[in-house]
């Protein structure tokens, strides 16, 4: 699997009260250029959703985290004893500044896919002074989004709690082919690499479990108001044929975030770190250059005035 000399930096990392996460800190090749970036997946993923530009992040000058939220890939479910349910909305945005405060970061850019998108526009908005720039990939912010309410209703049913994790733990890796056909826009791009690191985001202890709290829990409100509010340098980035986040909510977005830019990446679905790394690379090394150098001073300041780029150049 690519880069994956990078598993000698992942560890597990407490946060208190029961909840431990499976992280990847990985330092910068050379001197550091900037803060560093913070990358949150998406529902149903794992780190490994960014496999392919850790490396290139690092080689950039960057420190870069990632870790596998509550509930996928290798970080386990709380011990029953726990007070700590860290699968509802705003516990997801809690557990992100907390991992930060424990690694010893106060600045970070956060670069969030599909849900993790969420997740970082909620960071922004509680905690701005932790949030260097954001980086909004196919992310579901317009919303609210989340399972049915059917299927909240549903877990509560007696009997119900017990039953759903067996049954997700019977079907849930055998679907992962079918689900990334709908993913990428180009399945026949589809490797079995990619579905074995899409399949790694049911590998930790008690993950059946994990996923059904996750299902019956989770629930992100429309978050227009939070992303209007946003300050901060802000690159939204989108596949042009998302199917599970349709492009234009993406437009939308980054017409409601002041001073935002937006890159379209053509032929490319709703994950371009995996179906496109090179052209999601080219969008987010400048941007996060442009916004450190701001920043630190290292450079003049660039305002983004709401630019719009289709990323062409560069291969997979």
């Amino acid at each position: 699997m690519p880069g994956r000399a990078w598993w000698t930096h992942t560890t597990m990392v407490e946060l208190g009260g029961g909840l431990t996460v499976h992280v990847l800190d990985a330092p910068p090749d050379g001197e550091p250029t900037g803060d560093p970036l913070v990358l949150l997946h998406g529902f149903g993923a794992n780190l490994l959703a960014w496999r392919h530009v850790v490396g290139p992040l690092r080689a950039a000058g960057r420190r870069v985290v990632a870790f596998d939220r509550p509930g996928w890939g290798r970080s386990p479910l709380p011990p029953p004893s726990s007070p700590i349910r860290p699968y509802a909305f705003d516990s997801e945005a809690a557990t992100t500044v907390a991992l930060l405060d424990a690694l010893g970061i106060d600045r970070a850019v956060l670069i969030g896919s599909s849900a993790g998108g969420s997740v970082a526009v909620e960071v922004a908005h509680d905690a701005p002074d932790l949030v260097a720039a954001l980086v909004l990939v196919d992310a579901a912010v317009l919303g609210p989004h989340g399972p049915p309410s059917a299927a909240r209703l549903v877990g509560r049913l007696p009997g119900v709690a017990s039953a759903a994790p067996r049954f997700m733990a019977r079907t849930a890796v055998r679907a992962v082919p079918r689900i990334l056909r709908n993913v990428w826009h180009d399945a026949g791009a589809i490797t079995a690499e990619a579905v074995e690191a899409a399949t790694a985001a049911f590998g930790a202890d008690g993950w059946a479990e994990a996923l059904w709290a996750f299902s019956t829990s989770f629930l992100a409100p429309d978050g227009r108001a939070h992303a209007a509010a946003i300050t901060t340098p802000t690159l939204v980035i989108t596949g042009d044929h998302d199917r599970i986040v349709p492009t234009a909510k993406s437009l939308e977005l980054a017409a409601l975030i002041p001073g935002s830019e937006l890159v379209v990446i053509p032929g490319c679905g709703h994950l371009p770190m995996e179906e496109h790394p090179q052209r999601f690379l080219a969008a987010v090394v400048p941007f996060v250059g442009r916004t450190t150098a701001a920043a630190s001073g290292l450079g003049p300041s660039r305002k983004s005035t709401g630019s719009v780029a289709a990323v062409t150049d560069g291969s997979r």
